[in-house]
């Protein structure tokens, strides 16, 4: 159906999700208050595709209806390869009994880790019996979200480094070897008039038929199996353009 996620009055501000229509929590919405939800627009193209959700009122885990307030951007939450999902915003002063392990999220224009300090000093004023761990910043967030993937491109990367050492060298064998064999050729054009140029030109343009028909062979063969390739990336289509010219 969807996924509850209980935040603070200011979370959306502090990750730079945008508000696409309606409102964001305040610190009006109070366990007194009147129960409100915020929704993401993947909810709401599933749920109400053809209507305005503001005002709407569902009943998220309780038989008491909540209005949905407003509507934000979807982020992947489960990582960058993964769509988004639909997903219900709590306000965490209405929903105190369903807060477990925090998440805190601190944004900041300065180096992030000087904030350390001052953080574990703040939560320590309020409940110094309460643990801080696991800090990281949103980038090695990401990174760690990514190593695996990360990794398994890094040794395709060798791999296909070598074959293309590998390549290169049998290429150059093979040339090397049609050259000895037309020694004599080579040795009746010379003593035609042929310049020392042109035969370097012949024998280049013989190589570089013979490259650029592995080149030809090698981008069809990745066009045709690149979608295998398709979970690794993010950001990058299979056939990217720029990628093809390049190799």
């Amino acid at each position: 159906f969807a996924e509850f996620r209980v935040v603070s009055s200011d979370y959306f501000r502090a990750l730079g999700i945008a508000v696409v229509k309606g409102r964001e929590f305040t610190d009006s919405d109070v366990l007194s208050s009147m129960p409100v939800l915020v929704i993401n627009d993947e909810f709401a193209r599933r749920y109400f595709p053809d209507e305005d959700p503001l005002g709407k009122q569902i009943k998220p885990w309780t038989d008491t209806p909540a209005t949905i307030v407003g509507v934000v951007r979807s982020v992947r939450q489960m990582g960058l390869d993964q769509v988004p999902r639909s997903e219900i915003y709590v306000a965490a002063s209405q929903a105190p009994g369903r807060l477990g392990d925090m998440t805190f999220v601190v944004a900041t224009h300065g180096d992030p880790n000087g904030l350390v300090a001052p953080v574990r000093s703040v939560v320590r004023s309020v409940s110094a019996s309460q643990p801080l761990f696991l800090v990281r910043t949103m980038d090695e967030v990401i990174a760690g979200s990514l190593q695996s993937r990360r990794l398994t491109l890094v040794l395709l990367a060798i791999f296909a480094g070598l074959a293309m050492l590998l390549s290169a060298a049998g290429v150059y064998g093979v040339m090397s070897y049609g050259v000895s064999q037309r020694t004599q050729e080579i040795g009746i054009r010379m003593a035609l008039g042929a310049r020392g140029r042109d035969v370097t030109s012949m024998v280049l343009t013989d190589a570089a038929r013979v490259a650029a028909l592995g080149v030809a062979i090698g981008l069809a063969g990745a066009a045709a199996v690149t979608r295998v390739m398709s979970t690794m990336l993010y950001g990058v289509g299979t056939h990217d353009p720029v990628t093809f010219v390049a190799v």
